[in-house]
């Protein structure tokens, strides 16, 4: 299966909100990855990457949410995978705050 190609808009945004999450402006990423996705809602990158700055932000149940998207829309991501564990790990433990931003 072969990634949701991203509309161009969506690739802007996608590529911004990289730089915020890199910047730790996690909040500001989790704007432009949302624009992206409205743009590109099949893109399970999109919902990874959200997924990432949510769980950096403390929002494990959401970034559970996205993983879990991404995962629907391409189950052989495997970042998405890798992420999905480690945050299923983290709900269960949550002094646990191990966290990687991969795509």
């Amino acid at each position: 299966m072969f990634p949701a190609r991203l509309a161009p808009n969506a690739a802007a945004f996608n590529g911004r909100g990289r730089v915020y999450h890199e910047q730790g402006e996690y909040d500001r990423a989790i704007d432009d990855f949302t624009r992206a996705i409205e743009l590109s809602p099949q893109s399970a990158v999109l919902y990874n990457n959200r997924s990432a700055a949510y769980e950096l932000r403390g929002h494990v149940d959401r970034a559970l949410t996205d993983c879990a998207q991404a995962l629907r829309l391409s189950p052989e991501h495997q970042f998405a995978k890798q992420n999905y564990d480690r945050l299923v790990e983290r709900s269960r433990n949550p002094k646990s705050t191990s966290v990687s931003f991969k795509n």
